[in-house]
């Protein structure tokens, strides 16, 4: 199981595969192309992922997220600010994958609740391996469509000894 996290940020891209063997360094970052924006990204999805087939991605963006659609329209990218349907977008890149979205609020929040905090930048990136981790978990226990991360969240808050699956998240953090 190959999962990767992307974090959306105001000024750069940010990804990172979300596994136990990899260092700092593999987190992988670049600055927001000022054309062909998607290119960038995709690049950067493709050089995180290598060879290997991708079963979940979890995204950080900062707002308005249209989480039903898959879409979003950060501010700081103008080519995306009336909507960019990255959900769909990631899917094409990786058929196989479980792919979720989230605002770089819901992101820090899982970063604080499963690492207890991080850099804000390196939270986002946390926050969105502890989502593809939930993604690709809730795959693999066939939880019907409609239960995004907000559901899964919510639910496994409640079960204090929910680890997910014991693995590093951004390349630096593991789960307390």
């Amino acid at each position: 199981m190959t999962v990767l996290a992307l974090d959306i940020g105001p000024a750069e891209f940010a990804a990172s595969r979300v596994d136990g063997g990899v260092g700092a360094r593999a987190i992988q970052r670049i600055p927001i192309p000022a054309d062909a924006v998607w290119d960038g990204c995709r690049d950067l999805l493709l050089d995180v992922a290598g060879d290997d087939e991708i079963t979940a991605v979890g995204i950080a963006c900062p707002g308005p997220i249209d989480k039903s659609a898959g879409m979003i329209a950060p501010a700081a990218i103008p080519q995306w600010r009336s909507g960019f349907d990255i959900v769909k977008a990631v899917r094409r890149l990786f058929p196989a994958a479980a792919v979720e979205v989230a605002t770089d609020g819901l992101c820090v929040s899982l970063t604080e609740r499963y690492l207890g905090g991080a850099h804000h930048s390196e939270a986002m990136l946390a926050g969105a391996g502890i989502l593809a981790l939930l993604a690709a978990e809730r795959v693999a226990r066939n939880t019907p469509p409609g239960c995004g991360a907000e559901h899964v969240t919510g639910h496994l808050h409640d079960r204090a000894d929910y680890r997910p699956a014991g693995r590093a998240i951004c390349g630096r953090h593991r789960p307390r």
